[in-house]
């Protein structure tokens, strides 16, 4: 728990990044489906890796009509994505799981509090 699932932008030396294989090329979805997610829960299993958030600063989800935006409930691709990921491991989908809450750096901005949710705060 402690970080939302779209929170997944990471860092994180080339070596390691070529040494656990990158990102698995046998998904095939539009838009990478759990390609994404998977790669980042590969990560979480690795001891070394301290989880750190930037407080104030960070990436966004650009609304920008892609495969999984702006699509109605009922057309969401999800369960394609958790299909496919079950087709690669043999495993359903079940999250990202963060071993540790991360660690928080710097400070958020009071006007960006707002969009804060209360999942991410608690």
């Amino acid at each position: 728990g402690g970080m939302p699932g779209e929170c997944s932008w990471f860092a994180i030396p080339r070596s390691d990044f070529v040494e656990m294989g990158g990102y698995d090329e046998r998904f095939q979805s539009p838009g990478g489906g759990l390609v994404n997610h998977d790669f980042i829960g590969r990560i979480l299993t690795r001891c070394q890796y301290d989880l750190v958030v930037i407080l104030g600063e960070g990436s966004f989800h650009q609304v920008h009509g892609g495969v999984a935006t702006n699509v109605p409930l009922i057309e969401h691709p999800l369960s394609l994505f958790k299909a496919e990921y079950q087709r690669i491991h043999n495993k359903p989908y079940h999250g990202l799981n963060y071993r540790a809450a991360p660690n928080y750096l710097g400070s958020m901005p009071v006007f960006a509090r707002k969009f804060l949710s209360k999942i991410v705060l608690n």
